[in-house]
């Protein structure tokens, strides 16, 4: 847990100095919309530790908890919501029953016939917001209910984003539908691209950092069945 917790204030550290550049200059604007995205990713990632119960050291309801605060309420996600969805993905990869295939389905013209020169113009369109309709047809599944809880929540997060600025709060919430979502395509073209298909790959330094953040390019030994609770950290 104690890696977890380290990982997590890592995240929004960072995002707290893209956001301050921000409110510096506005001409860091399309810098720091990647780094927010990214890391936006990446907290979706550790949420991702807590929906497989692999944070570690305390109950249950305390890992979804700081699981939620920390990483999947911010991003519009719920970790029980997500469990929910993404465990299917585990007991049914690859088969017609599996969710984020069919997911991935819906939107085939992104997955296929992927040379370089597509990659590039899809990520493009993603980092511009124009493929939006994709990650908000994913949230109507994993956005979970609004407890009283959450709504207080989400009002002292918008008020600590207010605090860098409005230009800032505004990239917070568009990132989440377009370089958020361009980190997280790299990663899911790298991942399931076939009816069964778990990728190994081995990204580089630069590749981690961007699009597949905290070992989770450790997909193989994560699908193994009675590995799916392990800490990304253990992963081989």
């Amino acid at each position: 847990m104690p890696r977890w917790l380290f990982w997590c204030a890592w995240e929004w550290t960072l995002i707290a100095a893209a956001l301050w550049s921000v409110s510096w200059s506005a001409w860091m604007l399309p810098l720091a919309m990647i780094v927010i995205g990214s890391r936006q990713h990446a907290l979706g990632v550790l949420g991702h530790e807590a929906v497989h119960r692999a944070i570690g050291g305390i109950p249950l309801r305390w890992s979804d908890r700081l699981g939620n605060a920390l990483c999947m309420w911010p991003i519009l996600s719920d970790v029980a919501a997500y469990r929910r969805w993404h465990m299917l993905h585990h007991q049914h990869l690859g088969t017609e029953w599996d969710p984020e295939r069919v997911q991935r389905d819906m939107y085939a013209d992104w997955y296929t016939n992927l040379t370089l020169a597509r990659r590039v113009k899809i990520l493009a369109a993603d980092c511009l917001g124009l493929h939006a309709v994709e990650p908000m047809s994913v949230l109507k599944v994993i956005i979970g209910p609004w407890s009283l809880l959450r709504v207080a929540h989400a009002i002292v997060l918008v008020a600590v984003l207010s605090v860098f600025g409005p230009v800032a709060l505004v990239a917070w919430f568009a990132a989440l539908f377009s370089t958020f979502w361009a980190s997280m395509r790299w990663r899911i073209w790298h991942e399931h691209l076939g009816p069964d298909v778990t990728l190994d790959y081995r990204p580089t330094w630069w590749q981690r950092a961007l699009f597949v953040p905290h070992y989770i390019w450790r997909h193989v030994d994560h699908h193994r069945p009675g590995r799916w609770a392990v800490p990304c950290w253990e992963l081989h």
